[in-house]
């Protein structure tokens, strides 16, 4: 929680934010809007980067459907990796470094975290990666009807490497 919330702070607010305009944005029509799911397909883009170590490209929509009282939208992207793990893991380390210094002052208890945990955060989150790898995934994001609105209810995550052939281009 400690590295994610130091590596993302400066967007968290913002994803926060575009979660709770969700509400309003789903709407009361017969499916979400597409706004509704463009704005949570950017706090998906915002969540699977990482800055200097993870760019998120290609993303789009395949298809979306409603299946037992949910509407499912089925979303494609690409995640390219800028650094290999070991480095990654040491970026991350610097920057975690950086955000203890200014903390030590505060607080003389606090302790930073050892590389391997950071190492093992990483590879436990995005698997073991090097410099260069591509990784084609696939997410649906599920909105569910409440009080006659379509709200987002959950992200249901595919982490294999996903082919993107299986969906006949229209």
């Amino acid at each position: 929680m400690l590295l994610s919330t130091s590596l993302r702070a400066p967007w968290l607010a913002k994803v926060i934010w575009t979660l709770v305009l969700l509400g309003t944005l789903a709407g009361c029509a017969d499916r979400p809007t597409f706004a509704s799911a463009k704005k949570l397909m950017e706090v998906v883009e915002l969540q699977e980067s990482l800055s200097q170590i993870i760019e998120v490209k290609n993303m789009h929509k395949l298809e979306s459907f409603e299946r037992d009282g949910e509407f499912v939208v089925e979303v494609y992207f690409e995640q390219h990796f800028l650094l290999g793990l070991g480095n990654a893991a040491k970026l991350t380390q610097s920057t975690v470094n950086m955000h203890y210094s200014d903390a030590q002052t505060a607080l003389s208890e606090v302790q930073e975290p050892p590389p391997e945990l950071i190492e093992n955060a990483l590879a436990k989150k995005y698997g073991r990666f090097n410099k260069g790898d591509l990784r084609h995934r696939y997410i649906e994001l599920v909105f569910r009807k409440n009080g006659g609105q379509w709200l987002f209810s959950e992200r249901r995550k595919h982490w294999r490497d996903f082919n993107i052939s299986y969906f006949p281009q229209k």
